[in-house]
This record gives C-alpha cells, structure tokens and sequence, in this order.
C-alpha cells in the first residue's frame, strides 16, 4: 500500500487518459500512454496545460505532433463528458490503470514529495514525471525547450484555487495485465526483430555480393523494407528500453557448430532459417501487442518462404549446372551416323549437356532411345534432358526437362518430374526470361540469336544480340544462348555477355564432331 496525496485534477486526467488509450486504435496511441496523457492534460485545460502554454506549447501543437487519428472529435469530446461528470469514487478507482500510468502516478508523487511533503501531486508533477523520463513525448517536449527543472521552478510560482488533497490507499499492481508481462514479450520481440534484421542483411549480402542474383537482391530489399516499416509502425518504442544484452543468458550460450561454416552458400541457407524461426517467434508473441502487427508477419513469413525456396533451389541448380557450358541438341534425323556415334563424339570433345529433342518418334521407341542416351550419358558424366516430354524423362531416369513457351508450365512440369531434376524453359524476351526466373525453371534458353538450320521461325521473331546483352546484365539463373550459333557466330555472342551456349548444326553438322566440340569449348574458355 502507498500512501500517496493526489488532487482531483491528477486522477480525472489519469482515468482519461487511460479511457483515451482503451478507446484508440492509431499507431501513435499504441506505441505510447503518454500520448494519452499530454492529450488529457490539455483537454481538462489543467495546471499542466497551463505551464504547457506558458512556455509555448499549445494543444494544436500536440494534435499536430500527436495525431490520435483512432478517435473522432465527438468521441473524444464524449469521453471528458463522462470524466468530468463522473462521482468521486468512480474517479479515485485507479487500480483500473495499466502499468506504464500506475508508474507516472508513483513518479508524480515523488516529484511532488521533493518540493514538500505536504503537497499534493497534480497534473504539474504528472508533466515533471514525464520530463524525466527517455520517451517520443519527452523528446519533443524536450526539442520544444521545456526541462523538467525549469518546471519544477514554475510548480512554486502559480497560483490559483487549490483542491483539498484526498489521502487514498490503493496498490501499484495492474489487475489484467502485469508489467512484467509486458517486459518479457518486449525483450522477445526486441531479440527476434534483431535477428531477424541482422539474417536478412546476411542473406541479401549473399546474393548481392557473392551470387550476384539481382532479382533476390531485390526482392530481400524490399522484404526489409517492409519489415522496417511494420516494427515501426506497430511495436511499441519502448521495445528498446526492455533491451537487457548483459541479462540475456543467449550471449554466453554457443555450440561448437555455431563457429563452423564451410562456405558462404552454407551461411546464407543457415540464416535464411534463423529469418523463418524469427518470423513465427514474432508473430505468435506480436499478437500480445498488435493484431494486425502478428497478421503482417503472417504474410511476411509465407513470402519469405518463397524467397528462400528461389534460393535453396538456385543454389542446387547451380552446383549442378557449375561447369556446364556447351549444350548439344540432338535428333536423330540429324545424326545419319547414328545417335551414338555423334553422342560420343561430342562427349569425347567436351559437351557438358545433351538435350534429346524429338517431336515425331513414337512413344514406345523414345523410351527406349532416352534410355540409351542415359546410359550414354551417366558413363560420361554429362548431363541429359529430354525436350518437352517429362514423363518420358523420368521413365528414362534423364536429369531433367526443357519446355517451351507454348508447352507444360514449370509447375506443371514439376509436379512429374519432382525437386530433384533439372527444368529448362525456352525464352524470346527479357519478360519471358524474368518469368521463367519466378516460376522456379533451373535453367534458361534464350534465343533464337540468329537464323536456324533446325527450327523455323518468323523473320521477327529472332531476338538477335540486344536479348543477349540484357539478360546477360540481369539473370544470375544460369542460361544458354541458342538459335543459330556456330564457330564463327560464337565470338560475337560471348562478346555480348553469354558464359553458356547451346549448338546443334555445329557439331552434328560437322565432319568432326569431337573436334567441332572442343573448338567450340575453347571459345568459351
């Protein structure tokens, strides 16, 4: 039990402002009580108003700074009806007050009992204990000139009627929601918004700097972005002051793991789980605070999941795709040798990739040539896709597929094929490439670059050098250039920023297939 003198003035601004805050739904109103009571302060036109005044700060001032944009003007006015026609007792029952408003009455009264011990602590000593305090609300009032010392000067030199001072027992103890509740679920959320953010600056690191993945790059930035404005605007600034790094038993608690790290690709995948982890921890313990704040998470957790996805799935394509840089399309038309000669030739010469492309063989005998070409291919270590059919690639255990534009879509293709074979798509233009990106394809083609002796196309539709260049400047999704490109062509096509090229006349069509092959490699380096 304390003891404490209280006028009338101070427990009608308390239960107003404590009404105000029950009532509010703006940001400002959730992020700090405070706000609450400068507001009370004002519309009671009380002796804290008053010094306010004195010194410059109007109540315009305060709805400018302050805006409780969750009460209208009515219901506001509504509220101090009720406050000032209130009966006494219903004034003097503070145990309804939160933590934070309990803590400014005890403050008030201290104020008050260093000026003197009779003297009654009023909305004077309330604006004094909000001066001594680190708050958004003492910031400004600060900027504004005002210090709790001057004020303290001021409280001896008003004058006016007094109110007879009311001796009232009541307890410090918040009946619904304890402070030290609060304490905790602030000390969560300020550790998991750390993490999270710090995660999300290793991650985006990686794929800026180290995978040099413009689109991830991108989409992390934004989802920072986002993430910085929902912290800001929903939790509460006090989330920093609840800060206690010496306390915090996680600081002294390490495994010998946590100091392991094999490579950077490990250390991103490793932090994009401490982002998901920081995400569920944050939206399971923002709904003590903010409905809504624990919705954003929600949303932003589920699209963080996708990101990582795009990651994980990079990072497989591209241990699996490294080296590879000359893709060979075959047909059987086109080998009058037969397709094992030429396969092996090729693969003898350097191919990295073999794609089985052939739209008028039968089913039955397709299967039976995939399956050839696998085990042509497995004992040479080079890769094997099958054109457009993925069902025919997985019955001959090929490592992926390659689609087209007008042929099964990625997740189509996937749902067949499963997460561990490769899916190629064919692109004609910079949105179809950024596309293919989105949808999950490992690979791209991206042509035709010049005329083909294979496949027909419209005089309009070859992209030439320009789609080269820019996919080059912003696909970090491995790609091959295609459509036309032979010894002579292929400088030109490196020159404009293609690493990876995928051939079909230039080594079916040569005399010497292994030799064309190697040429070709050597021009890619």
């Amino acid at each position: 039990m304390h003891h404490l003198k209280i006028t009338l003035g101070l427990r009608r601004a308390l239960l107003l402002a404590h009404r105000l805050k029950q009532m509010d739904g703006s940001d400002d109103g959730e992020g700090d009580p405070q706000v609450h009571v400068l507001w009370s302060v004002f519309l009671l036109e009380s002796r804290a108003s008053e010094i306010l005044e004195q010194l410059g700060v109007t109540f315009g001032d305060v709805k400018l700074e302050f805006p409780l944009e969750g009460l209208s003007e009515s219901l506001v006015q509504a509220v101090l009806k009720q406050v000032e026609q209130a009966k006494v007792d219903e004034v003097f029952s503070l145990s309804v007050l939160d933590a934070e408003l309990l803590d400014l009455t005890r403050l008030s009264g201290e104020v008050a009992g260093r000026i003197s011990t009779n003297i009654e602590a009023g909305t004077e000593h309330l604006l004094v204990a909000i001066l001594s305090q680190l708050t958004p609300v003492s910031n400004w009032l600060h900027e504004k000139g005002l210090r709790a010392e001057a004020i303290t000067g001021q409280i001896g030199q008003m004058s006016g009627h007094s109110t007879e001072a009311i001796n009232v027992d009541f307890t410090l103890t918040p009946a619904a929601s304890p402070a030290s509740h609060d304490l905790q679920i602030l000390r969560i959320l300020d550790v998991n918004l750390n993490r999270l953010r710090e995660g999300l600056r290793v991650v985006e690191d990686f794929c800026r700097l180290a995978i040099e993945h413009r689109m991830l790059t991108g989409l992390l930035k934004d989802f920072r972005h986002e993430v910085s404005v929902a912290s800001t605007r929903y939790l509460k600034p006090s989330m920093i002051a609840a800060r206690d790094t010496p306390g915090d038993l996680g600081t002294s608690l390490t495994t010998p793991s946590e100091y392991l790290r094999e490579s950077p690709a490990q250390i991103a995948v490793i932090n994009a789980k401490r982002i998901g982890e920081s995400l569920r921890t944050l939206e399971e313990y923002g709904k003590a605070v903010s409905v809504e704040f624990a919705k954003m998470c929600e949303s932003l957790r589920y699209r963080f999941y996708s990101i990582e996805q795009m990651l994980v799935m990079f990072l497989d394509r591209r241990d699996k795709l490294a080296s590879a840089r000359l893709y060979l399309l075959v047909t059987e038309e086109m080998c009058p040798n037969g397709l094992g000669p030429l396969i092996r030739d090729a693969m003898a010469g350097g191919v990295d990739v073999i794609q089985l492309r052939e739209k008028g063989m039968s089913d039955r005998r397709l299967i039976e040539t995939a399956k050839l070409v696998r085990e042509w291919t497995r004992d040479a270590g080079v890769l094997f896709i099958v054109n457009d059919r993925a069902d025919i690639a997985m019955m001959a255990d090929a490592d992926g597929v390659h689609v087209g534009q007008d042929e099964a879509s990625v997740g189509d293709a996937r749902k067949i094929v499963g997460t561990e074979k490769l899916i190629g798509v064919s692109t004609h233009s910079i949105e179809q490439a950024r596309q293919a990106v989105i949808d999950g394809a490992d690979y791209l083609g991206v042509g035709p670059v010049f005329v083909s002796k294979t496949k027909t196309f419209r005089c309009d539709e070859f992209v030439g050098l320009d789609l080269v260049k820019s996919v080059a400047s912003e696909i970090a999704t491995p790609w091959f250039a295609i459509g036309g490109i032979d010894e002579e062509k292929l400088v030109s096509v490196v020159e404009a920023g293609a690493r990876r090229v995928a051939v079909s006349s230039a080594i079916c069509g040569a005399d010497d297939a292994r030799e064309a092959t190697r040429r070709l490699k050597m021009i890619l380096g």
